[in-house]
């Protein structure tokens, strides 16, 4: 297969699988007690790591299509948060794989990626009400994006084995190159990162 059909063959599979962990989220997170605004993050899994597998353009196009779908079946509104935090918690992440690579962890990045999601949503929100009412949820979001962040990091730790068989081949990737392919086949060598932690490094299939 050529690579630039494999690319979008993988992109168009895990645009499937956020939304169908999104569908499953809304579900589950109906049947909890959670704070309002506050959400799991479980296509947040795949989200990272096509920023880590096929860099920035592939992850935002699957956000971009996220926000679709969340604006076609919850309105406008619904798309707008989707948008902000979506593209927000992107950047964040991207930068991290670029700026921290073999010095922060899955759950670092997805931590970042979680609380910058958070904010763009309240951003989003204040600027449509035309009020700042909404920051008073601040504290409670921090602490739940870096709570569920974590998990969602832990979650591409345990699944990154059967994921990469799904990864471009070395070279495909564009920006990302084999330098951070070996940080993350090799692990940490310095931020006190604990054992069976995969590196935050971009990442390619040898």
């Amino acid at each position: 297969m050529k690579p630039s059909v494999r690319r979008t063959v993988l992109i168009a599979v895990l645009t499937a699988g956020v939304l169908a962990l999104s569908i499953l989220e809304k579900a589950v997170t109906a049947t909890l007690p959670l704070p309002p605004g506050v959400r799991l993050g479980l296509g947040n899994v795949l989200v990272l790591f096509a920023a880590a597998a096929l860099g920035l353009p592939s992850a935002l196009i699957i956000t971009l299509l996220k926000a679709g779908f969340a604006f076609l079946t919850g309105g406008a509104v619904a798309g707008l948060l989707s948008l902000s935090g979506g593209v927000l918690s992107v950047l964040v992440m991207t930068a991290a794989l670029k700026l921290f690579k073999k010095k922060l962890s899955y759950i670092g990045v997805s931590a970042l990626g979680a609380v910058a999601h958070n904010l763009g949503q309240l951003l989003a929100v204040s600027l449509t009400v035309g009020s700042g009412v909404y920051w008073a949820l601040a504290p409670v979001l921090l602490v739940s994006g870096v709570a569920f962040g974590a998990v969602t990091g832990l979650t591409l730790n345990a699944v990154m084995p059967a994921l990469k068989r799904f990864m471009p081949e070395k070279g495909t990737q564009g920006t990302q190159g084999a330098q951070g392919a070996q940080g993350a086949e090799k692990g940490p060598e310095a931020g006190g990162q604990g054992p069976g932690k995969e590196s935050a490094a971009p990442i390619t299939k040898e």
